[in-house]
């Protein structure tokens, strides 16, 4: 099965095929969600080479106390042949063993070392940054099986082709999720699949580990955008200030980074909207709705991520005063906002009297708002809404 499902993989076979005939020494990294085919990768890898591969699982091997487990690293390969190629699968569960691997174990190994090792998380910088002249360090990203393997793979596992198109639609080419999907019986006989309970059993195969408080709600925001930048992230969550929780979201493994903003893994994207639509019904309506709040906001006359107005196809530049007062209207849009809350917010000031600097802003934003100017409105006593 491992086989048939590693068909699409031959740009990546390749890599690893040249680590055969090369006189340097090699380190490959293969990283890659949860599930998306690393070990089946490796396993194809050593079953098609089995002579010069000497693979290591560091779930059960590196269970013995660390330092055993180095010293029996380096007696596998020691005792290995010169044209060995060392595969370390599941590298995640000995976090520190990266860096010995790269400060320590290779510069006192045979000058043709070849190494692969797979985990989830990208490589460290320091592969690239500091690595040794002679040694060559390629990263490779497994990405989910295109349409066309992913239905081929269906077919192999006896779905047949109106299923596979109904489980991929789900699945996106993620092979764990085809291989569960397919398995069972029951998402191919309703309308709405897969099944709540099965859902729920996704969740809990991609999000073993509790997430910190409020990370979770945050990735259900992102759940319903294709896209986020900050203001949007803040827009969903309904909170002023989302800069520390963005950066976050930035650096977790369940999402991609983009030139406008970052999204989901697209997959995962699917199982928490999912599971949120099952669990709390009130909040997936209330995220949707403020979602096609956002979608229609941000691409009109607002360009967020730009930090620029677009009126009559023009863009116009604006302030950091003018896109802090204009964010935190759109974040409360429909509600009024307090002179006292812009200044505390976009200022930074408390300020318990009367301040004409909203005022000033707001005079700015409507002369370049122009045709929309009657969008942000007056609410005499208390400061401004915004209406559209």
């Amino acid at each position: 099965m491992a086989y048939e499902r590693t068909k699409s993989r031959e740009p990546e076979l390749n890599v690893l095929h040249s680590l055969l005939s090369s006189q340097h020494p090699d380190v490959v990294c293969l990283h890659g969600l949860m599930g998306v085919g690393k070990s089946a990768l490796l396993e194809d890898f050593a079953r098609l080479n089995d002579k010069r591969c000497c693979k290591i699982d560091c779930r059960t091997d590196g269970n013995a106390h660390r330092d055993k487990f180095r010293k029996s690293l380096k007696k596998r390969i020691q005792t290995a042949a010169a044209d060995t190629v060392l595969l370390l699968d599941h590298l995640d569960c000995q976090p520190e063993l990266e860096a010995w691997l790269r400060c320590e174990f290779l510069p006192r190994t045979p000058h043709n070392t070849k190494i692969v090792f797979a985990r989830r998380q990208p490589p460290h910088l320091s592969w690239m940054t500091n690595k040794s002249p002679h040694l060559r360090f390629r990263a490779i990203k497994l990405a989910t099986l295109s349409a066309d393997h992913a239905l081929a793979y269906l077919s192999f596992l006896g779905v047949e082709e109106c299923a596979a198109r109904t489980i991929n639609s789900f699945a996106l080419g993620h092979p764990t999720l085809l291989n569960i999907l397919s398995a069972d019986t029951r998402v191919l006989n309703v309308e709405r699949y897969p099944s709540t309970e099965l859902i729920h059993t996704l969740m809990r195969y991609f999000f073993a580990s509790p997430e910190p408080p409020g990370l979770l709600g945050a990735l259900e925001c992102l759940s319903f955008l294709s896209r986020a930048n900050e203001p949007a992230l803040a827009y969903l969550a309904q909170q002023d200030d989302c800069s520390q929780l963005y950066q976050t979201l930035c650096h977790h493994w369940s999402t991609e980074t983009h030139h406008d903003g970052i999204s989901l893994i697209p997959v995962l994207g699917n199982i928490i909207n999912r599971q949120l639509q099952a669990r709390d019904p009130e909040r997936f309506q209330t995220l949707l709705h403020l979602s096609q709040q956002w979608q229609q906001l941000d691409c009109h006359w607002f360009d967020s991520g730009a930090r620029q107005l677009k009126v009559n196809q023009h863009p116009i530049d604006l302030t950091p005063l003018e896109f802090g007062v204009l964010s935190i209207l759109f974040h409360h849009q429909g509600a009024a906002v307090s002179r006292k809350l812009l200044l505390e917010h976009v200022w930074g000031i408390h300020f318990e009297g009367s301040s004409n600097v909203v005022d000033t802003i707001i005079v700015s934003l409507r002369r370049k708002l122009c045709g929309y100017a009657h969008c942000i409105e007056t609410v005499r006593g208390v400061g401004y809404r915004l209406s559209v």
